[in-house]
């Protein structure tokens, strides 16, 4: 109605919690709510049991020194890969949800169209680029 976009930050919990708020009730509400949804992170809350199992003090220690590269606080790779998982899970459960697409093409206000445009080619680009360079079709 009045042509403004309101771009927000989604928390999906508090160190201070003992248990984590449900996070599939928040990505849905989170989608609802907002014209543009994107979960740039999925993180371990604090207090939970997957963040007591997996990171440890040494690790956290390591980060607040700046000997840490900061991309992931797990060091099992196998936990590594579980997360890894759910991540992607995740972020394509967003991007393929019939309504995601629709707002792209058909979304009232034509800056949210423009971006949500933008995203899709962004996100295809990404792929693209990250297999061909697998496949050494490009040098980039």
């Amino acid at each position: 109605q009045n042509r403004i976009m309101i771009f927000g930050n989604h928390i999906y919990g508090l160190p201070s919690q003992k248990k984590p708020r449900d996070f599939s009730r928040t990505f849905w509400t989170g989608r609802r709510n907002s014209d543009l949804f994107r979960m740039t992170r999925f993180n371990l809350l604090p207090g939970t049991r997957y963040h007591e199992k997996m990171i440890d003090d040494e690790t956290i220690k390591l980060a607040m020194e700046g000997k840490d590269d900061f991309r992931l606080f797990i060091r099992e790779k196998r936990e590594q890969r579980r997360f890894k998982r759910w991540y992607l899970v995740y972020n394509l459960l967003n991007v393929l949800l019939p309504d995601e697409m629709f707002n792209a093409f058909f979304h009232a206000n034509r800056n949210v169209r423009i971006l949500k445009r933008r995203g899709y080619l962004g996100m295809l680009r990404h792929w693209f680029y990250r297999y061909a360079r697998k496949l050494r079709l490009v040098d980039i």
